[in-house]
């Protein structure tokens, strides 16, 4: 995906926790990740907890699909 897509998508999901419950799905290649604490990007790559309370880092390569949705 589009590193500027990626920031826009994450961006107007960190903004919208603060009046509704959100959920990120984040799809690379091999697997999918849910988050609901927000997403953190910088310029090399993607930062975020899993559900199962794992840091996780990807780079923006890695990253084929981000979905938001509200709980």
């Amino acid at each position: 995906m589009n590193k500027q897509l990626i920031q826009a998508i994450i961006k107007a999901g960190n903004e919208a926790m603060n009046t509704v419950p959100v959920k990120y799905t984040v799809d690379t290649r091999d697997t999918f990740y849910y988050c609901y604490d927000g997403l953190y990007y910088d310029d090399n790559h993607v930062e975020f907890n899993d559900d199962y309370d794992n840091k996780i880092t990807l780079s923006y390569e890695d990253i084929v699909g981000i979905r938001v949705g509200n709980i």
